[in-house]
């Protein structure tokens, strides 16, 4: 009996010494602590911000910026996803349940359970990319950890094919094959206006990039941006179909009108406006949309046919067929 007395009374005075001080089993974790449970949102638009997520996410919690991650791609423009900590499973899956599906602007976002490591992963990428395209002393060492010996082409002819990749890079003293290359192509097969390359080696990939940015190809100037080999090998597996992370493909040039609609995106027809101009239907369409997004290139013509790009806008025209469309 005295035993078991002194053990009481052992047990009482540590409880007395505990009380007032929650144990580690039950306390909160600090506010400097991350939450446990992440969402990943995928369809979001070119120029989201942080503001644009904690206002999405209102109608079920207060967000704090800090716990907000945008995605970048290795040419620095955001990708269409983000990652967003919360701070338990129920706020999770409640996030999950009331978001997935909702609009934010004009797009329609999908809202994906994901976990811890998955944010770290993109942010250790993000700030990578970051160093890389910084151009300062640790942006070769940046493009080294990455292994980048691919290169992104963008804004390519729709006419392109992969012989004239290879001449655009031996014309800037790079030695490729056409097996080292991938077009990207729409769902229906056409070019989609990108590819990617293989150099081989990281220091040579740096060297094209350094060389070809922004160098023409016909008329039409070329951007030439960090890739994986991941990226390369996702557009060959799905026969060249190299999309954004928007859900559609990557702005390019537009072949007049695609019958078939729009993979994602909202498309608008216009037929017999022979004599509206493609800019005058931007307008018009965009005021309609109440977007202010800013078309930042110029409307080509193409044999015949106008193609105009602009960030977040495409716009086709067959003059034979009287018959545009924008995609926003």
């Amino acid at each position: 009996m005295t035993g078991e007395s002194d053990v009481r009374k052992e047990e009482e005075a540590t409880n007395g010494e505990t009380a007032g001080r929650p144990s580690s089993s039950s306390a909160p974790a600090p506010s400097g602590n991350p939450p446990l449970a992440v969402v990943r949102l995928r369809g979001l638009p070119w120029d989201v911000e942080e503001d644009n997520i904690v206002a999405f996410f209102k109608p079920i919690l207060p967000l704090e910026k800090e716990n907000i991650l945008i995605c970048l791609g290795f040419d620095k423009r955001i990708t269409g996803e983000a990652y967003v900590r919360l701070p338990d499973n129920a706020t999770r899956d409640h996030a999950i349940k009331d978001l997935h599906g909702r609009l934010l602007g004009t797009r329609w976002i999908e809202v994906f359970r994901a976990n811890e490591e998955e944010f770290n992963a993109a942010d250790e990428k993000r700030k990578t990319i970051l160093t890389a395209m910084s151009g300062g002393p640790e942006a070769a060492d940046a493009t080294r950890r990455m292994n980048l010996t691919v290169v992104k082409l963008r804004g390519l002819p729709w006419s392109c094919n992969e012989y004239e990749i290879v001449r655009f890079f031996s014309e800037g003293g790079f030695d490729i094959q056409t097996d080292d290359v991938v077009l990207g192509v729409t769902p229906d097969g056409r070019l989609s206006g990108i590819a990617f390359v293989d150099l081989g080696r990281t220091e040579v990939a740096e060297k094209a990039r350094e060389v070809l940015h922004k160098k023409y190809m016909g008329r039409r100037f070329i951007e030439v941006y960090p890739a994986t080999r991941d990226d390369m090998m996702r557009a060959r597996r799905s026969g060249g179909r190299a999309y954004d992370g928007y859900g559609m493909m990557p702005p390019g040039p537009m072949r007049g009108p695609m019958r078939g609609g729009f993979r994602g995106g909202m498309g608008v027809s216009l037929t017999n406006n022979l004599f509206v101009s493609v800019e005058a239907m931007v307008g018009l369409l965009m005021a309609a949309m109440q977007e202010e997004e800013e078309a930042t290139e110029v409307v080509e013509e193409e044999q015949g046919e106008v193609t105009g790009e602009a960030l977040g806008v495409e716009v086709g025209w067959d003059r034979t067929e009287g018959t545009g469309i924008i995609k926003f």
